[in-house]
């Protein structure tokens, strides 16, 4: 796929959006996933408003600029890799229960 598009209204994490960044895959989203600002933080999304005209224009402008959303593509992958993996995952589970623990 060249791009993954969800415009929605309310997803509390939105696997599917994170799925497609580890592909590879650039996304285009809104501010109805609350992980918003971490996926456009990733550099591999597009946040826009739930408008049609909003998601048409990001969609047009990404299908237009090959080299941008090949970019795209490799910099979501690499934030996937560098923080969604297991061993990512539960080192700040561990830390977490660490500084929970430490407040008793």
């Amino acid at each position: 796929a060249h791009l993954f598009v969800l415009p929605t209204h309310q997803e509390n994490w939105g696997f599917v959006l994170l799925e497609s960044l580890a592909c590879g895959t650039p996304v285009i989203t809104t501010k109805g996933v609350d992980i918003w600002p971490e996926l456009e933080s990733s550099g591999g999304a597009v946040i826009r408003d739930a408008s049609p005209d909003a998601i048409a224009d990001a969609i047009v402008d990404l299908l237009s600029d090959d080299q941008r959303r090949q970019s795209m593509g490799v910099k979501g992958r690499d934030w996937v890799l560098q923080n969604l993996t297991v061993e990512c995952v539960l080192d700040r589970y561990e830390q977490l229960y660490r500084e929970i623990s430490a407040r008793d």
